[in-house]
């Protein structure tokens, strides 16, 4: 490569070289010609020190904090305040977050509202059984009867007495759903239920 040469763009490399001047290399000084500069003189840096503590105040010592902090009773003094339509909604909301915590808290305050809500009872169930709370899944569908239960409810049943390692009462419930809904979107899931139970008892 020719370095005396017009610039050259080395494209590969991304850098230009520029040969227009000549460099000097090596070059003779007259030490007793050179006058000498004074040293700038440097500034002091300090480090900027921060510290984090705050110290307490009297007010603090003579009064301290109490660990009496309720966070469901302060949840529930915030929806005293809204409307029973809006209670409703957060609800709902939080059922399709999957927010378990907030949905069964607000239901036990809405429980006595939302009785005949046949909607909101499939979705607290849903959410007791995805809580693993299958014995009160179990035990809040049995206060129900069976003509009354929804084929959501009635498969949450199902899921709930298997999990429970009931499966008699399992084959009666699946034979239950089968007879009733036939037709219901659930329909498969209950016979894969019903399939493992039998493969489960025939081994």
């Amino acid at each position: 490569m020719n370095l005396y040469a017009a610039e050259h763009v080395l494209w590969d490399l991304g850098v230009v070289i520029k040969t227009n001047n000549t460099e000097t290399y090596q070059k003779e000084l007259n030490i007793d010609a050179l006058e000498t500069k004074p040293s700038a003189r440097q500034k002091d840096i300090k480090a900027l020190y921060s510290d984090n503590f705050i110290a307490p105040t009297v007010y603090e010592f003579k009064n301290p904090l109490k660990n009496d902090f309720n966070i469901t009773k302060t949840y529930d003094k915030l929806l005293e305040h809204l409307s029973l339509d809006y209670k409703i909604h957060i609800l709902k909301n939080s059922f399709l977050n999957k927010e378990y915590w907030k949905f069964l808290s607000l239901h036990s305050i809405l429980q006595t509202n939302i009785k005949n809500d046949i909607e909101l009872e499939e979705m607290y169930v849903q959410n007791l059984y995805y809580t693993k709370k299958h014995k009160e899944t179990l035990s809040h569908l049995d206060s129900i009867d069976n003509n009354q239960l929804t084929d959501i409810l009635l498969f949450y049943k199902i899921k709930a007495l298997v999990q429970l390692k009931q499966t008699n009462e399992a084959l009666e419930n699946i034979t239950l759903f089968i007879s009733n809904y036939s037709d219901s979107d659930l329909l498969p899931y209950v016979q894969y239920d019903k399939k493992t139970i039998e493969m489960t008892n025939e081994n």
